[in-house]
């Protein structure tokens, strides 16, 4: 994670980038068979990848703060050989 606060005479803001890889080592796949009732000789075997062996992921953000009030937006995106996620988020907050 980078990230940098700027203050000025009444506002703060902290821009941010995180970027990450985690990397997932063991037992990543299930392997099972089917059988169905009253059916013989029919056996179907499956396999199924539980989780990708690596997963990598950007976020980019700013936040911003003035007195009592604060505000924030975000882009995210984490991937993998099988999944590709795309996030957005804003928030904005009055403490009193």
């Amino acid at each position: 994670t980078v990230a940098k606060e700027f203050t000025s005479e009444s506002w703060t803001i902290k821009p941010a980038l995180d970027l990450t890889l985690t990397g997932n080592f063991g037992d990543d796949t299930l392997d099972g068979e089917v059988n169905w009732s009253g059916v013989s000789n029919r056996n179907v075997a499956t396999e199924s990848e539980i989780v990708d062996n690596f997963t990598y992921s950007a976020a980019l953000g700013v936040a911003a703060q003035t007195g009592n009030f604060s505000l924030g937006f975000g882009v995210n995106y984490t991937g993998s050989s099988n999944v590709d996620e795309f996030g957005v988020n804003a928030n904005a907050r009055f403490v009193f």
